[in-house]
């Protein structure tokens, strides 16, 4: 390899570590400033908004996107589906059971 491709390659690499710095600011502070937090989205609050009874359009409303199917079954001819969503920023998620379309259950994890 000739210098001038060893320059290149050394300026490539700093240029992408650089770059990763950048995100990674970026999202830190669109993190501490809870841009990601406001309005719709899978959080505490929102998960807080959801009562029994609901429809799963309403949900959705609330959490701003659909959720998962983890599970669909017919007993006895009622109907049970459950569904995740993943938390907006973080690791938490949520985990709501519909019987016949209307919310019987909820389950949250981590969410802020």
């Amino acid at each position: 390899m000739t210098d001038t491709a060893k320059i290149w390659l050394i300026v490539g690499i700093i240029a992408a570590v650089l770059l990763l710095i950048a995100c990674g600011v970026t999202l830190a502070c669109l993190g501490i400033f809870g841009v990601w937090q406001r309005g719709s989205g899978v959080t505490l609050d929102n998960f807080n908004r959801i009562e029994t009874g609901m429809t799963y359009a309403e949900v959705t409303e609330i959490f701003g996107r659909p959720g998962d199917l983890s599970m669909e079954t017919d007993l006895a001819g009622t109907k049970v589906e459950v569904y995740s969503w993943r938390a907006t920023m973080g690791l938490g998620n949520a985990t709501i059971s519909f019987t016949d379309g209307l919310v019987a259950s909820k389950f949250q994890f981590g969410l802020r």
